[in-house]
């Protein structure tokens, strides 16, 4: 939202428009726009949150307008889409070279499995680093990986978010959802699932920006 502000006053122009015309259209994402009204156009999952237990069961946010969050959260998209996208930008057709690498400088941010840089963070895997962020409204979650040259690539999504319980201190315990998921994501981006115990503590954390509330019971 504060980037979109920026974006605004440092270029003049409506931050919408400028997105539309100079990333969802140069990057030839075919299925990504900024919704007209609060019901997504074209077919689409329904959209569940639980809000870790506090909203049961799960309410359905399908039909919402995310107009309020503006730039954090009002795009609505794909995962081909959010592929093609990182593709793109990892590969220099949105930015110049020093650009792209002052995008890429990066500082630990708590909460996030890998080091943030500029609307972008680095997660080491197994088989390399990879590129990408996660997203999340209410109901939705994306998460996206890509390598450095763009050949390897995975996104996506759950339509019941905040699905994981807290405990009594207020934090997060870990899902078996969650444990599949990194099963998922590593089996698709290296070919092979971590050995370790369901009891240990991953350290890759899916859906990173779908975790960063603080709930206290």
């Amino acid at each position: 939202m504060i980037a979109g502000l920026l974006l605004e006053k440092v270029t003049g122009e409506n931050a919408e428009r400028y997105i539309t015309r100079n990333v969802i259209r140069k990057a030839g994402l075919r299925h990504t726009s900024f919704p007209r009204t609060p019901v997504i156009p074209g077919p689409h999952s329904k959209a569940y949150e639980s809000m870790f237990g506090f909203i049961d069961p799960p309410k359905d946010y399908s039909v919402y307008n995310m107009s309020w969050i503006t730039t954090a959260g009002a795009v609505v998209s794909t995962m081909e889409d959010l592929n093609q996208f990182y593709r793109v930008l990892l590969r220099g057709g949105l930015l110049g070279p020093a650009e792209l690498a002052e995008m890429q400088k990066t500082v630990p941010v708590v909460g996030v499995s890998g080091a943030y840089g500029l609307g972008i963070y680095a997660t080491d895997l197994p088989c390399g680093r990879f590129w990408g962020h996660s997203g999340g409204v209410f109901g939705m979650a994306t998460d996206s990986y890509t390598s450095p040259d763009g050949a390897r690539q995975l996104s996506m999504g759950v339509n019941r978010t905040k699905y994981q319980s807290l405990d009594e201190n207020g934090n997060i315990v870990i899902s078996p959802i969650d444990y599949a998921t990194i099963d998922y994501l590593l089996l698709g981006l290296c070919g092979q699932s971590p050995a370790r115990t369901k009891a240990a503590q991953p350290e890759i954390v899916p859906f990173a920006v779908d975790r960063l509330v603080s709930v206290k019971r």
